[in-house]
């Protein structure tokens, strides 16, 4: 238990990982509460070692400062600190831009970008940090000194990574913007000197053709016409967006001001943050021109543009690379920001360098890899020569045939005779069942599997915390608010739904509750009918929501404002792993997660096929 507790999010999911734990090992599980006392007891000598690193951590002069001034009034948005902090970022507007900036410095202002708690596992610190987020204010002056101490550093720290992150995803949205829009006027651009030029070459056309002048008047007319055509080579209509973009120097000059508080490391080579170092020092001191000898890398594509003659210009258009080269910098981890949860440095990211070495062969072991690569990669050649054999096979008895430009091309599928024995049993069985209310199913499932213990990590103390879940889970579930659930149904308070709203927000309660339904849908046979359940598919699918959500992304087939939720579903027909996603971003990030999540909690370990 004392190893759990370090993980556990709360003291009632540590007594139930200790019921589960006794149950699985066949050991008599003790009484409820001598099993609780015991559980109290370790949790509380964890919460004294957080303390006790957060004392370390943070200066008493520090949490004596964050606690003061989170009850204070915010000076522009009429509520207090902790409420302001507390309000999620909207749209990737300016306005919302220049609000995330002012809170992450305000909370560097506390402080928080100094403290190391990674020792704390960053679910555990959400956890705290959430407790804060469903109190209010006025609720958390009530709390113990200790419990207010840890929640509300927590509560600081997690909320200054996740609007790092906020800050940094809004302004890459805001520079695709600022590209998008420069590349659209370099296009009209384009159009417009097109049919300038053909208008030109009329009028010199008509000029030559007039015959009642001399040659030389026509050759002054025709220059004449020409007076206004630039002699410059062309450009491609890359070079072009950028030069436009270029003179789009106030906005671009507006987003790395922000920036340059959130203090950018990289690699030592990387172009874009030494020219971003550069243009900050060009800034303090007031400069408006890149100086000639300024020596710092650029790339090929920008070097005419900032090597060039007009040095407000090249000062504009080194503005303009470096922007776009943090985006590029960032996205694939040259450049990190400390104090961020997704842009931080790669090496954070992955499993410490003293815990590798000294268990490398353990995972290897566990994941069946050898110690070097000629073996894997020799398994895999032989699986691909395996492969290829069989596809000769198939090649030679028709069923696959290539083409004369090289592309493999499938014989057709003959359409199998229709079986009207699935149909026929599936209406049989709807008909046994008959017409049943979702409310009846609800509290039948929870008899058979007890997921409702599991969203409230203990048994509810009577029916209407009971009725108060189920009403939660129908308000999550669904696009009714907290008031039109109650509304439907007798007795219940909107207050008590928004409570245990509260409760399913949790990390990881859903999951959990879930795989019991999952589990109790495994065993019955008919499910055998269907798949073995160590196969499974996954795809994402389209959910509408507000375009004010910041990950809303415009859904490229219905034109309308979305989401993506990614679902990994067994032959079986359960419902195994979800995560919301970004729409129109690789997938093979969460695919990849969710085979491994289920994997981990299963002692039959199954591969996925993804479809």
């Amino acid at each position: 238990m004392r190893q759990d507790a370090i993980e556990s999010l709360t003291l009632d999911e540590l007594v139930q990982h200790a019921h589960c734990w006794l149950y699985e090992r066949r050991f008599l599980i003790p009484a409820e509460r001598k099993l609780r006392d015991l559980g109290r007891s370790i949790w509380s000598d964890v919460e004294r070692g957080l303390l006790a690193l957060i004392k370390a951590t943070v200066t008493k002069a520090q949490l004596v400062h964050a606690d003061s001034v989170l009850s204070a009034q915010h000076g522009t948005s009429g509520m207090r600190v902790l409420e302001w902090l507390k309000t999620p970022p909207a749209r990737h507007s300016p306005s919302t831009l220049t609000e995330t900036h002012m809170k992450v410095r305000f909370l560097k202002e506390l402080g928080a970008h100094t403290w190391i708690l990674d020792a704390v596992p960053i679910e555990k610190q959400r956890a705290y940090a959430q407790r804060i987020q469903a109190r209010r204010p006025a609720k958390v002056r009530e709390l113990k000194e200790s419990t207010r101490t840890i929640e509300l550093i927590f509560f600081l720290r997690v909320t200054l990574l996740e609007l790092t992150d906020s800050l940094l995803y809004q302004t890459g949205r805001r520079v695709s913007d600022l590209v998008r829009q420069a590349y659209d006027r370099t296009t009209v651009r384009q159009a417009r000197s097109a049919v300038e030029y053909r208008q030109q070459l009329v009028a010199i056309k008509a000029l030559v053709q007039y015959n009642k002048r001399t040659v030389q008047e026509r050759l002054d007319d025709i220059g004449k016409v020409l007076e206004d055509f630039v002699d410059k080579p062309p450009a491609s209509h890359a070079a072009s967006v950028r030069e436009t973009l270029t003179n789009d120097h106030h906005r671009i000059r507006n987003l790395l001001g922000p920036l340059r508080e959130l203090g950018f490391v990289g690699r030592e080579a990387e172009p874009s943050l030494r020219q971003f170092e550069l243009i900050s020092a060009l800034h303090d001191s007031g400069a408006s021109e890149l100086p000639p000898d300024s020596d710092v890398p650029v790339s090929a594509a920008w070097s005419d543009l900032i090597k060039g003659g007009d040095r407000v210009q090249a000062l504009r258009a080194l503005e303009a690379s470096a922007i776009t080269g943090l985006r590029k910098g960032l996205r694939r981890g040259s450049v990190w920001v400390n104090h961020s949860l997704s842009f931080r440095e790669r090496d954070q990211l992955l499993i410490p360098s003293a815990q590798w070495e000294g268990d490398r062969d353990r995972y290897r072991s566990l994941l069946g890899l050898p110690g070097t690569a000629a073996p894997f990669l020799e398994r895999l050649t032989e699986h691909l020569k395996v492969g290829l054999a069989a596809l000769e096979e198939a090649r030679e008895a028709g069923r696959v045939m290539i083409g004369t430009d090289g592309v493999m091309h499938l014989s057709a599928i003959e359409a199998l005779p229709p079986d009207g024995i699935p149909k026929r049993t599936r209406d049989l069985i709807f008909k046994q069942i008959g017409a049943v209310q979702f409310a009846d199913m609800l509290t039948e499932m929870d008899a058979h599997t007890g997921f409702s213990e599991v969203l409230r990590s203990r048994k509810a103390r009577d029916a209407n915390e009971l009725v108060s879940l189920y009403a939660a889970l129908i308000a999550h579930g669904t696009e009714m608010e907290v008031k039109n659930v109650a509304a439907i149904i007798p007795k219940l308070d909107p207050a008590h739904i928004s409570t245990a709203m509260r409760l399913l927000e949790m990390p990881g309660r859903l999951p959990r509750a879930n795989d019991r339904v999952v589990e109790f849908q495994r065993t019955h046979p008919i499910t055998e009918l269907w798949g073995t359940g160590r196969q499974a598919s996954s795809d994402s699918m389209s959910l509408d929501t507000s375009r004010h959500l910041f990950y809303a992304r415009v859904d490229p087939r219905r034109r309308t404002h979305a989401v993506g939720m990614y679902t990994h579903v067994l032959d079986q027909h359960g419902i195994v792993y979800n995560q919301p996603i970004v729409l129109n971003e690789r997938q093979a990030g969460v695919a990849i997660e969710g085979v491994i999540r289920h994997n981990v909690n299963r002692d039959d370990v199954g591969c996925c096929d993804f479809r």
